[in-house]
């Protein structure tokens, strides 16, 4: 059986990333294997804020996120150009579903080029929010939960 990609490309120092967060990925339901390389979770409890550095992947993520005492927040990060750099602090929550390269195309339903090194909110995604509510199967589904509501995700 297939597992989720198991090295740390990417990750600068990924030994102190592994020591003060939680790190983990898990495999997408096979029917979402062409389009979604894994799902990526991340927790912490910090006593002092941990700084963390990425390179970005060439491809889309889609990441929810929970910060102690703030909101719930998802949005869609395009292919990042830079180093990424996010300070955590207190305790949290972040998840995400990384698209394989080109992946992402069927949800987006436009030029996928339009999102490099972009984020952007969820909610003001007009085609990705109609993905999300499409009701019923069609080729494939899958159901991602946040601690206050579940988006279904349906490529066309």
């Amino acid at each position: 059986m297939r597992q989720p990609r198991g090295d740390n490309r990417g990750i600068l120092d990924p030994d102190r990333l592994r020591r003060e967060v939680r790190f983990r990925r898990h495999l997408p339901a096979p029917a979402l294997r062409p389009w979604v390389e894994h799902y990526w979770l991340i927790d912490w409890a910090l006593s002092a804020p941990f700084a963390q550095q990425l390179v970005p992947h060439p491809a889309v993520n889609v990441v929810f996120q929970r910060s102690e005492g703030g909101p719930e927040t998802a949005e869609i990060a395009g292919v990042g150009q830079r180093l990424f750099s996010i300070t955590l602090t207190g305790t949290g929550r972040v998840s995400g579903i990384q698209f394989r390269p080109g992946g992402f195309r069927p949800f987006w339903r436009r030029p996928v080029a339009e999102l490099t090194g972009e984020r952007r909110p969820l909610a003001e995604v007009p085609d990705a929010a109609r993905a999300a509510a499409a009701p019923g199967p069609t080729r494939a589904t899958a159901r991602v939960r946040t601690p206050s509501a579940a988006a279904r995700w349906t490529p066309s």
